[in-house]
């Protein structure tokens, strides 16, 4: 099912063009994806990792989602764990690297999680993991820094795997970071 999401606008709308990815909200997630040579995008949004289809399917509008070769565009609503890939349709000129193929689907090279496996179709097409919208908030909780004086901060750097190699480190997995 496609939807045009059209009446539905937001304030965030090219407010936030970057970063690159899914950038969750307090009202939503702001997709932004770069493609220089993409004439159309959409967004394939699953509610569930095993689904083949998606439940729904939005369209970025050329005119009111892209800015140069930015395409950016607010989903009001959709909250962290939300299932997600891309598609995008433009020239086919394998001679200067364009491979577009409008059915394929895409994995967002700014996702910071993938759920599921690679699937097999019986159309001959490869469906990749699902993107996850990810909640990278951290409350630290009163944490403040240290404020030391740097005169008084010790940094020390080494090299895992030559530090626990040796017989004498007396580790488990010598050589490892989990040595």
């Amino acid at each position: 099912m496609l939807i045009d999401m059209q009446p539905v606008r937001s304030h965030l709308q090219f407010r936030y063009p970057l970063p690159c990815g899914a950038v969750l909200h307090d009202h939503g997630v702001q997709f932004v994806v770069f493609s220089r040579h993409a004439r159309s995008m959409k967004l394939l949004l699953f509610d569930e990792v095993e689904d083949r289809d998606p439940a729904e399917t939005i369209a970025f509008d050329p005119r009111q989602d892209r800015r140069g070769d930015i395409w950016s565009r607010f989903v009001p609503d959709l909250k962290a764990g939300q299932l997600y890939l891309l598609q995008a349709d433009g020239p086919r000129d394998p001679g200067r690297g364009m491979r577009f193929q409008p059915e394929a689907r895409l994995v967002d090279p700014w996702a910071r999680a993938l759920a599921g496996d690679f699937q097999s179709g019986g159309d001959g097409m490869v469906r990749p993991p699902r993107c996850v919208v990810v909640d990278d908030e951290f409350d630290w909780q009163g944490d403040r820094p240290l404020n030391r004086d740097f005169s008084e901060t010790v940094i020390y750097e080494m090299h895992v795997r030559g530090f626990t190699r040796h017989p004498s480190s007396g580790v488990e997995h010598p050589g490892t970071f989990r040595g």
